[in-house]
């Protein structure tokens, strides 16, 4: 089953886990890619994720790079 079409249900996230993390991670990366040059509300709005998260997503992002 392809991520694009998960949901956290289907994938038994557990809130605070670590794949979730990762799994909010990659929605984040995978959004950034499609839509260069989005703010962070736009990415907030268009996933429905806590700012929190995104931002953390964003600073997990860039530590990789």
């Amino acid at each position: 089953m392809p991520l694009e079409f998960c949901t956290i249900e289907a994938l038994n996230l557990r809130p605070g886990s670590k794949d979730l993390e990762a799994f909010n991670v990659e929605r984040v990366r995978g959004y950034l890619e499609c839509n260069l040059g989005c703010t962070k509300k736009e990415v907030i709005h268009a996933l429905g994720l806590n700012p929190r998260t995104v931002a953390k997503a964003i600073k997990i992002i860039r530590a990789r790079s």
